[in-house]
């Protein structure tokens, strides 16, 4: 397994002797990815901790270890780092279960209260722990939504503190929104379309695809502000006019559904949509007179 690995000054005799005990056949002969600290001189814990995040979020290391005092301020650190789920730990048993109902993928270590066995045998209990699932993975979905915050309230704000690959993240989220999509499971696509488009707001086609999917649930507020900002962002979307045309039928915006369906018209080339596009203007006109 790739590992990164990280400490501050507190840490780094501990640090070195596990990353010589990870290498070796005991160990498990892992891929180790030394981030620092170098050496005993006094340094800051945050710089060790986001690089060893970083690593992981990006996916260069399957999980990460930070080693400091207390392990608490490397924590803290860590899960500033946007995708990052680390955990403080003090024995084996709060190790393993920080990987089967958390999902951790970054272990902390204190290094003033446990030695080389100890921390040893709670690395052990780290790695070879699966994620449990089931009820643990909605909690963490619970997690992962509150790195964003506003969006759906139109501000278009994510608090986050490290947005260096922001748009690589939404570009996942965005892949996992669509494939829970084909599979019909309307609420998860919604949850990863959320964060995509909480991480990127510029991009027509995530605002659509989140506008499409809160319309099959029924959330005709958010659905309504996702289709016109994608509209924003790209005016001549077709499947955009599409889709708020039918929605402001629904809500009885008899002109906006006139509007959007014209403009439908203008950009589209298929003859039996246009057909179709026709016939809702007509409707609509007649319910206009």
């Amino acid at each position: 397994m790739k590992l990164a690995i990280g400490s501050d000054h507190a840490g780094y005799r501990l640090k070195s002797r596990l990353i010589a005990w990870l290498r070796s056949a005991s160990g498990g002969r892992h891929h180790v990815q030394d981030v620092g600290c170098p050496g005993l001189d006094s340094c800051d814990y945050p710089d060790f901790a986001a690089a060893v995040a970083r690593s992981v979020k990006r996916g260069r290391a399957s999980r990460g270890i930070l080693i400091c005092g207390t392990g608490i301020g490397m924590g803290m650190a860590a899960n500033k780092i946007a995708g990052i789920r680390a955990a403080v730990s003090w024995n084996p048993a709060t190790a393993a279960l920080a990987a089967e109902h958390n999902d951790a993928n970054v272990l902390c270590l204190p290094a003033r209260f446990v030695g080389s066995q100890k921390a040893q045998d709670m690395i052990r209990a780290f790695l070879r722990t699966p994620f449990g699932g089931g009820r643990h993975a909605r909690r963490v979905r619970k997690i992962n939504q509150l790195m964003l915050c506003l969006w759906l309230l139109g501000g278009a704000v994510l608090l986050r503190a490290d947005d260096a690959t922001s748009s690589d993240m939404a570009a996942q989220h965005f892949q996992a929104g669509l494939a829970y999509e084909r599979l019909g499971r309307l609420q998860d696509a919604y949850t990863e379309l959320q964060l995509a488009c909480a991480l990127e707001t510029s991009d027509a086609k995530m605002a659509l695809a989140l506008g499409v999917v809160a319309l099959r649930l029924g959330r005709e507020e958010v659905a309504q502000r996702s289709l016109e900002h994608s509209l924003a962002l790209d005016a001549n979307s077709v499947a955009s006019y599409y889709e708020l045309a039918l929605l402001y039928e629904k809500q009885k915006a008899i002109e906006r559904a006139i509007d959007s369906w014209n403009r439908f018209l203008d950009l589209n080339r298929d003859e039996l949509l246009k057909i179709e596009a026709r016939r809702h203007i007509h409707v609509l006109e007649s319910q206009r007179s």
